[in-house]
């Protein structure tokens, strides 16, 4: 299993102008502080980078509307990521651009590659499977605050995007089947999707040949005119319906092409702003504290104040572009939608233009040739429904043939090796924890609910995630076994005794070789390795007196980000 770590993050605000760079340690780094000192903040901005939103974020965080920069190693190679606002940038360890993303679906399947997570989930509205959003990626890894210690698998937010994938994630992410069954069950439903239509097709088509044998027993071909006729008028106002459509489309796209070009300009008008202040700035700060006047050699003071005003309308362009990006970024989405709506509409248009010529020729034909009948209408339908169940034979073939590599993914003896792994796991741990064991529910399945209540479940959700990460470390699918954290683990008012034994646990039976970041107002004397992060002032977590070193250090990766649509 391939370990990624986090190595430092950088957290800029430009409304409250502070900043804080917090570094990692390899094995675990321990964020003390008393309440509202921000320990959860920091912590959810972790995963908030990475586009995995925490269940919750408190107002005051969102208020300061914060840059943050996450440095991290996937085995031996260095990157980091950048967010700011709905923009995403991830670096290699040259600062070198590697992929940018307007929104947490254009960075998901990124992400999916770079850890190796292969499970696909069918989407709600489509039904298609899709990569799933970074969030079910680290879903196992983190237990948050506010509602990481209530469920399993609950400490994000949107999750509802999959409903009912709690079992094939949990079965994912322990190993229960490998990344490439995981990858072929994908493959099966999209050829189970591209099913659908032929599928619908050979229905359409049975049912016109069943009613052109009624219709031929029942009528004439005087009544089979009319009939045409009636089919050709509604047709007619079909296309003139996809027309409207059509011409609303185009219209919208050229509305929204206009917007976008507005911000453009206005873009352009900030950036050449910012590059003017930058130069003041920078021959102001070169200058002597007093500088004459060359004309009449009178004397002006070059305060430092006057210095800080440019450098600080200059943070104010950077915060204006990374708004008018995201903007912009938001204009060319909805330029991209509507353009496939148009797309569909004319594709749709032009199906029924040619279904109306066609219509009108059969009309003339049978007008032509009455002691005919329907012969050759049967003929066309006969030799389209014969197309139809050859395309559908082929792809049910196909779909057979991932089945069959499924099965050969699917073995019952790594099923239960997993599942002995898991229960032995965590009868032990709540055993350790002083949780009765005789009635969990966790003992039952890998993704089943928790029973407990009050301080036993707090005490049963810390068993259950330290006997998932334990056989994740040694069954796991994805081969990036991600940083761990967790937050606030004091809840429901756990007495000393049980405090220092779930903390004793989180010391001695987390896997080895990975990385944890936890979040406590008190260690309660239990010692552990790593780094101690010190957290004193009550809604400080960022510092003015880091904010200029640090909104240097990110600035750069800042512009590289809103300086193009793309890298």
């Amino acid at each position: 299993m391939k370990t990624w770590k986090l190595r430092e993050m950088l957290v800029v605000s430009p409304v409250q102008r502070a900043a804080r760079r917090l570094k990692f340690d390899p094995e675990l780094t321990i964020i003390r502080g008393k309440n509202d000192t921000g320990k959860s903040s920091l912590i959810k901005t972790i995963f908030n980078t990475f586009g995995a939103r925490p269940a919750r974020i408190s107002d005051r965080w969102k208020a300061l509307n914060v840059t943050s920069l996450v440095r991290f190693s996937v085995g031996t190679k260095n990157y980091c990521i950048l967010r700011a606002g709905d923009l995403f940038g991830v670096f290699d360890d040259e600062a070198r651009p590697l992929h940018r993303a307007a929104s947490v679906g254009e960075l998901s399947p990124y992400l999916a590659q770079l850890f190796d997570f292969k499970l696909k989930l069918p989407d709600r509205a489509t039904g298609k499977p899709v990569v799933p959003p970074p969030a079910f990626y680290f879903l196992p890894f983190y237990i948050d605050q506010d509602a990481g210690w209530t469920a399993t698998w609950s400490s994000f937010a949107n999750l509802q995007q999959f409903p009912g994938a709690k079992k094939d994630l949990a079965e994912y992410h322990v190993g229960i089947f490998p990344n490439e069954y995981y990858q072929r069950k994908a493959a099966k439903a999209e050829f189970q999707q591209k099913l659908e239509e032929p599928r619908v097709k050979e229905r359409v088509l049975r049912g016109l040949q069943a009613d052109i044998e009624q219709r031929t027993k029942e009528t004439t071909i005087e009544f089979d005119i009319k009939e045409f006729k009636l089919i050709i008028d509604r047709l007619l106002k079909r296309a003139e319906s996809l027309k409207q459509r059509e011409d609303e489309y185009r219209t919208n796209i050229v509305e929204l092409r206009n917007r976008l070009d507005e911000v453009s300009a206005q873009r352009a008008i900030v950036e050449r702003t910012r590059d003017e202040l930058r130069l003041d700035y920078n021959y102001a700060n070169a200058a002597p504290d007093e500088v004459q006047c060359p004309t009449c050699g009178a004397g002006y003071s070059n305060h430092i104040s006057e210095r800080f005003e440019f450098a600080n309308n200059e943070q104010q362009c950077v915060d204006l572009l990374t708004g008018l990006v995201n903007k912009a970024a938001k204009l060319e989405r909805e330029i991209s939608t509507t353009q496939e709506r148009l797309t569909q509409s004319t594709a749709e248009l032009r199906e029924v233009e040619e279904l109306l010529e066609a219509r009108k020729g059969e009309v003339t034909l049978g007008e032509l040739i009455e002691s005919e009948g329907r012969k050759g209408f049967r003929k066309a339908l006969e030799a389209d429904a014969s197309i139809v169940q050859k395309q559908i034979g082929e792809l049910e073939a196909t779909v057979r043939g991932h089945d069959e590599e499924m099965k050969k993914f699917a073995s019952k003896e790594r099923r239960q090796a997993i599942i002995d792994n898991y229960r032995h796991r965590m009868e032990h741990h709540l055993m350790l924890l002083n949780v009765n064991s005789n009635h969990s529910t966790l003992l039952k399945r890998i993704d089943a609910k928790v029973n407990e209540t009050g301080s036993d479940l707090p005490r049963s959700i810390l068993a259950y995630t330290m006997s998932i990460w334990g056989v994740m470390s040694k069954y796991g699918s994805s081969e990036a076994f991600a940083p761990t954290a967790i937050d606030a683990i004091n809840q429901q008012e756990q007495d000393d005794q049980n405090l220092v034994k779930m903390l004793t646990l989180i010391r001695d039976h987390r896997p080895q070789g990975t990385q944890l970041v936890m979040g406590v107002v008190d260690t309660k004397d239990v010692e552990f390795p790593g780094t101690e992060v010190r957290m004193t002032k009550t809604y400080s977590a960022l510092l003015a007196s880091e904010f200029q070193s640090v909104n240097d250090e990110l600035s750069p990766y800042l512009n590289a980000l809103i300086a193009s649509p793309q890298f």
